[in-house]
């Protein structure tokens, strides 16, 4: 794509505004994949400024791979961070993966989604939130397209709901929890027909 040659013949220059005004969201992007590795501070600053400006792409949520790339350069800075910023960066963190967690499980790709998810939970294992998405991405993913369930995964996502279900029960926020618990319950019973 134009933009990561933009992004690595210009460097930061690119995105200084002088050359674009305003800057292209995707031109942001790439300039903080870049950065992920050697300024990962750097980076996600970058990377929160391309989505606030909005990714733009084929296919339905193009921003999910940015998200990811932000959760990546998070994740670095953990390794030196401490007291009150380490705290914060792992709130964020958690946040961001699961943001990405949940477009990847919207278009289809459950292993993504419970990779990133699992990452959520282990970073913030307090939240509801994050446990009732992941029990969602189990339980989607236990279910094969031939309509037989891998019964090893549901066991998981039933498992997941039920620590979901300890930390907090579903409120307005996130109603279609219950949905998940019905349908795990559903599924087990193996009349899926």
């Amino acid at each position: 794509e134009s933009y990561e040659e933009a992004a690595e013949v210009g460097g930061a220059r690119a995105i200084a505004g002088t050359l674009f005004a305003p800057v292209p969201p995707n031109l942001l992007w790439q300039h903080g994949r870049r950065l992920r590795g050697t300024d990962p501070r750097g980076a996600a600053r970058v990377l929160r400024r391309a989505l606030l400006a909005g990714i733009r792409g084929t296919g339905p949520y193009p921003d999910r791979k940015a998200y990811v790339d932000l959760a990546k350069a998070l994740d670095r800075q953990l390794d030196t961070a401490s007291g009150a910023l380490r705290e914060r960066l792992v709130a964020d963190a958690a946040e961001v993966y699961w943001e990405a967690g949940r477009r990847y499980a919207w278009i289809g790709d459950e292993i993504s989604a419970i990779d990133f998810l699992s990452r959520a939970c282990a970073l913030d294992p307090t939240s509801p939130r994050y446990a009732y998405e992941r029990a969602e991405a189990l339980r989607i993913r236990a279910v094969r397209e031939d309509g037989t369930v891998d019964l090893g995964l549901l066991a998981k996502a039933s498992e997941g709901w039920e620590r979901a279900y300890a930390l907090g029960v579903p409120g307005t926020e996130i109603p279609w929890a219950y949905v998940t618990r019905a349908l795990i319950a559903h599924e087990e019973s193996g009349d899926l027909y």
